[in-house]
């Protein structure tokens, strides 16, 4: 195969209907090294709280984090993170604002899928979530790894 022939596998969300409104649904892909770039740099003061979470949390399981604390504030913390994360995996980038009215329960169900489809199993969310969160470390001066007030060495 070459690289011409490489569709990205997709995964559809269901958009239920509601007051009269009709049923949808749109496609999600997986991130790619670009778009986790492109939220870093437009979403990095909400990337803050998250690395506090991490650093909290080093050392737990990470599966975890991710469906119980880290989830939460996730969507709490970071709604518009969460947005630019759906739109960029439906490719739709533009509809920010549209994706930001989605029910809260069809934006944890993209974020699942959108998840699933970017990492193949936990290991790698694993090893991809500690570099990006000592990238992140890295940005504000110390190591993911120290705690809050130390310096890295």
């Amino acid at each position: 195969m070459s690289l011409s022939d490489y569709t990205p596998e997709i995964e559809e969300i269901t958009i239920p209907a509601r007051h009269g409104k009709k049923a949808g649904s749109f496609n999600v892909r997986g991130l790619s090294f670009h778009d986790i770039s492109k939220i870093i740099r437009v979403h990095y003061h909400d990337l803050d709280g998250l690395f506090d979470l991490y650093q909290k949390t080093a050392g737990e399981d990470l599966t975890a984090i991710a469906t119980g604390r880290f989830a939460v504030s996730l969507v709490s913390d970071a709604p518009g993170l969460v947005a630019h994360v759906i739109a960029l995996a439906a490719d739709e980038e533009a509809e920010l604002e549209k994706v930001q009215t989605l029910p809260l329960l069809v934006q944890f169900d993209a974020l699942k899928k959108i998840a699933g489809l970017t990492f193949s199993d936990v290991e790698e969310v694993k090893k991809m979530f500690a570099q990006v969160m000592e990238q992140i470390g890295k940005m504000k001066g110390e190591e993911a790894g120290s705690k809050p007030g130390q310096s890295a060495k």
